[in-house]
Formats: structure tokens, C-alpha cells, sequence
């Protein structure tokens, strides 16, 4: 690696580490924080600083955003599973932001849908496991009422 280009990455890391560590008084301009979160996940996955892993990476950093910022609830959230599932999409938003002078419209907007789709299957989810959990108390329920039966 030559040395502008490790420089430019350093640079381009700072960047992105003063924009997630900046307090929101200090900007004229407000930021909804799940948007500074996507913005960071694309300004590290854009600067691509690594050989390998800067997408997990990006969405690692945009986790611990949210969580930072107290959105507990993106830990039970699998936005990368949902990522997965639209890569294409996933691409392109990045493609269409680059190629439209780094409007990040492309990308936030993609990012929101997958994490209204990645809320949805969470809800799913719970759904599913409260049903099981009930399904197994019912079975308990049962099995005692036949052991009270069998002993008179």
C-alpha cells in the first residue's frame, strides 16, 4: 500500500469517526440519529479501508450507533440477514449514490426498508415463540392434570 492511499484511508477514518462521535449541539443541522447510523455504514463501506469484511464492518459500526444512541431494539434486529436477502439492492443503492453525485437518498432510503423489514420479522418472531411457549405450558398443564388423575 503506498502511502497516499494509507493516508487518504487514516484521513477518511478520522472523518467518519468525528462524524459518529460529534454531539449533536455542536451541528446547525439536525441529524435523526438512525440516519447519521446509515450514513456511517455507508461512509466507512465507501471508504472501504480494508481488504475484506468492510460491509460486516460498516454494519457493526451502524449497530453500535444505534445502540449508543439507546435503539435497544436493533439488537434482536437482523438487518444484516435482510441485507442478504436484497444484496442486489443493497447495491445498487450504493451504485445509484455514487453515480447521483453521493445523493445518500438511494441509501438511507434502502436502509430504512430493511429495517422496517427486519422490525417486521422480529415482531414475526415473537409471535412464533410466544405461540410455542404457550403450546408448552398447555402440554405442562396437561401432563399435570393426568399425573392428579392418575393418583386418585
Amino acid at each position: 500500500m503506498t502511502l497516499p492511499i494509507r493516508l487518504r484511508i487514516m484521513k477518511n477514518c478520522r472523518t467518519c469517526c468525528r462524524f459518529g462521535n460529534v454531539f449533536q449541539q455542536r451541528r446547525k443541522t439536525f441529524i435523526h440519529p438512525i440516519i447519521k447510523g446509515i450514513i456511517l455504514h455507508f461512509m466507512l463501506a465507501y471508504f472501504h479501508p480494508f481488504v475484506d469484511g468492510n460491509g460486516r464492518t460498516a454494519r457493526s459500526l451502524f449497530y453500535w450507533y444505534m445502540l449508543k444512541k439507546g435503539y435497544w431494539l436493533v439488537e434482536y434486529m437482523s438487518i444484516s440477514r435482510t441485507i442478504y436477502k436484497t444484496k442486489r439492492n443493497y447495491e445498487k443503492a450504493y451504485l445509484y449514490t455514487e453515480y447521483d453525485d453521493n445523493d445518500l437518498t438511494y441509501f438511507i432510503l434502502y436502509n430504512l426498508r430493511t429495517m422496517k423489514k427486519a422490525f417486521e420479522e422480529l415482531k414475526i418472531y415473537e409471535t412464533q415463540i410466544g405461540r410455542e411457549q404457550q403450546h408448552c405450558l398447555d402440554c405442562k398443564h396437561q401432563r399435570e392434570s393426568i399425573r392428579v388423575k392418575h393418583k386418585y
